[in-house]
Parts: C-alpha cells; structure tokens; sequence
C-alpha cells in the first residue's frame, strides 16, 4: 500500500470561486446545526493558515519558474495564472535629495508628537476645557471614542 500524498487532502476541494463559496456554505451550516464545534474549526483554520503561508514561503520561486513555462498569462486547471511583478518598492534613503530628508524628518517629528498627543486624550474621561499657555486659546475636548471587537485569537503551540 503506497502512503497518502500530501497533494491527496488538497485536491478534494473545488478550485471554482462556485465550490469554494459551497463549502465555506457547508461549514458555516455545520457550525450552526452543531455538528461541528466552532472553536475546533477555529484551530483547524488557524493550522490551515500556518500550512498556506509555510507551502507558498517555500514554493514561491519553483512555481514562477514553472510559470514562465507557460507564458505571461494562462488559464490552468479552471484558474487564470498572471507572471507579473508584484510589489514594487522604491527606497529613498539613498537618493541624497535635501527636501525628502527634510520631510521625512518632520514627518517623523510629527508623527511621534501627535503619539504623545494622542496618549494624553486617552487620559479624557470627561468633556473639559483646555488652555494654550502661550496664546490663552480655550477649547473643548472631548473624550475619544473608544470601539473595540470582541473575538478570540488562535495561537498555534
């Protein structure tokens, strides 16, 4: 008896945009009639997760390379598959131009005191009336609003 490949569990899902809506349907009308426990089909998707970002880290070159077999755009078994760059980045550091230095350094400066800024407005808890000690410009402040979604975070040992 051979051994079960790994390709074997992938293969049984439908690579449609129709199948994959099926069963995601399928699932969520088993979590719902209860036959299957929502917090273990939280960490199956989890552990899915974790086995797609570590196939596609290792497989990332060998699949561009088959690929540029076939072209820069291609239909394959029922997907459209695009040879493209994807990303592109421009890094400005090493340009020496004064104005991006500039700001990019007021950027930064700015941003790390609107931080500050934002860390004492967490502090509201009420309406209050604030001071500009240079000037004497009064003016309200409010509490910020505060939202938050409750939900649970998988953490796979």
């Amino acid at each position: 008896m051979h051994p079960e490949k790994a390709i074997s569990t992938i293969t049984n899902f439908t690579t449609s945009k129709e199948g994959i809506t099926k069963f995601v349907n399928q699932c969520v009308a088993e979590i719902e009639a209860g036959l299957i426990d929502p917090l273990h089909m939280s960490i199956y998707l989890k552990t899915m997760e974790k086995i797609i970002e570590g196939i596609q880290k290792e497989i990332k070159a060998s699949a561009l390379t088959e690929a540029e077999k076939y072209g820069k755009s291609f239909d394959f078994r029922g997907a459209k598959i695009d040879v493209s760059e994807l990303g592109t980045k421009y890094d400005y550091i090493n340009c020496s131009d004064i104005v991006w230095n500039d700001l990019t350094k007021q950027i930064t400066e700015l941003t790390e005191k609107r931080k500050e800024r934002e860390a004492m407005l967490k502090t509201v808890k009420e309406p209050m009336t604030l001071v500009n000690e240079t000037t004497g410009q009064t003016w309200k402040v409010n509490p910020a609003i505060k939202t938050s979604t409750s939900g649970i975070k998988v953490t796979i040992k």
